[in-house]
């Protein structure tokens, strides 16, 4: 049997992207939340409460050389791991369970017929740091 590994699909600046899913332990919907920006510190652009815990908030498009969009009730804070950082995205698609040959890692999936790139939260977090 092959084993297969789970991407979360999302939507940033209108291109696809994917997430180990689990590297993903909880989504939540961005608009009502109070974000509080922060001044200059590149991806790490916000802070936010949620459950009586301060999160950092991490905006990938600067990063990803893409134009930032509002937040709408389609936006999504990815919480990563066990930290308290989330990614935020325009929306979330799908999970996808890919096999192998659909996997260039660590960078690159196949979905569909195209290749996307994997966002790894382990590469946005120096960057915002």
């Amino acid at each position: 049997m092959v084993a297969t590994q789970r991407f979360l699909v999302v939507r940033v600046a209108g291109q696809e992207f994917a997430l180990p899913a689990s590297r993903i332990r909880a989504m939540t919907q961005a608009l009502g939340l109070v974000l509080t920006p922060l001044e200059g510190r590149g991806p790490l652009r916000y802070f936010v409460r949620i459950d009586g815990t301060t999160v950092s908030v991490i905006v990938p498009n600067a990063a990803l050389g893409l134009p930032e969009r509002p937040i709408t009730c389609r936006t999504c804070l990815l919480l990563i791991d066990e930290r308290a950082e989330a990614i935020l995205v325009d929306s979330v698609s799908r999970f996808e369970e890919l096999s192998p040959a659909c996997i260039r890692s660590p960078s690159r999936v196949r979905l569909g017929h195209k290749w996307r790139t994997v966002l790894d939260p382990d590469h946005l977090r120096p960057i915002a740091a």
